[in-house]
């Protein structure tokens, strides 16, 4: 389930200063469009119980981006290098293999 930030500074604030559990949380606000269910507000307050924060860890998830500068470089020197060679061409897989990227990022 998924909780919006006012969503989950109302779990935290019913957790730390009322003490209530997950259950508690859920049928005290059940005139939510969504119902919420104990055991997601549960997943919520270990996490916070774990972290002391219900934010996501800084740098999970999918990358934004492979095309840094390095890797742009990286690129750039293996295409020129073979400027004036025909036929010494590497193709977008071996490229990326060799580069150390995904065929898209290419």
């Amino acid at each position: 389930m998924f909780f919006s930030k006012d969503d989950l500074a109302v779990i935290v604030t019913c957790f730390t200063e009322k003490g209530w559990t997950g259950t508690q949380i859920a049928k005290e606000f059940t005139n939510k469009v969504e119902k919420w269910n104990y055991r997601s507000i549960n997943r919520v307050l270990a996490k916070y119980r774990h972290t002391g924060t219900t934010d996501r860890k800084k740098g999970s998830g999918r990358p934004v981006s492979a095309m840094t500068d390095e890797n742009l470089a990286e690129v750039e020197q293996l295409c020129q290098s073979q400027d004036g060679k025909p036929g010494t061409h590497e193709s977008q897989r071996q490229a990326a293999r060799i580069i150390g990227v995904s065929r898209s990022s290419l």
